[in-house]
């Protein structure tokens, strides 16, 4: 088993890795869940210190520990996505997007891109990055001008 750093190292990863473009991953529940993680990091801390003074604020010292436990909780909101993008990205994949993704690699290999080689099972993390492979190759076939060809 590992650890629970190890996971949510994988998860950042994995969001970093996984394509943006919906044309390619409008299927994925990936999609959503990066969304809202990016999402979830960039608002919630301040909606934490806001919700965490105004209780304070009006409720007195009293409530201190509620609202510093309510601060913690929205602060922990974008672990969460971390974590199951974590566990997605080690995760082996389903006899679909196994297809999917030995399709995807023999288009790039035609295209004469190097892929890297699985060992064992295929997992998630792979498929993402035979995928941000695909998306940057179509991008820059659909845009000739900006690849330098």
């Amino acid at each position: 088993m590992q650890s629970f750093r190890s996971i949510l190292h994988a998860g950042v990863h994995y969001k970093q890795t996984f394509p943006t473009n919906a044309d390619i991953v409008a299927m994925w529940p990936e999609r959503r869940i990066i969304h809202l993680t990016k999402w979830a990091e960039r608002w919630l801390s301040g909606v934490a210190v806001i919700g965490f003074t105004v209780q304070l604020q009006f409720n007195g010292a009293d409530f201190f520990l509620s609202g510093l436990a309510q601060a913690l909780f929205i602060l922990s909101l974008p672990v969460h996505g971390w974590y199951w993008l974590g566990l997605r990205a080690q995760s082996s994949l389903t006899p679909a997007a196994h297809t999917l993704y030995q399709d995807y690699s023999h288009k790039l290999v035609a295209l004469g891109v190097a892929v890297p080689k699985s060992s064992g099972q295929v997992t998630f993390q792979q498929l993402a990055d035979v995928l941000a492979l695909m998306q940057q190759h179509l991008t820059r076939d659909a845009n000739p001008r900006e690849s330098g060809y």
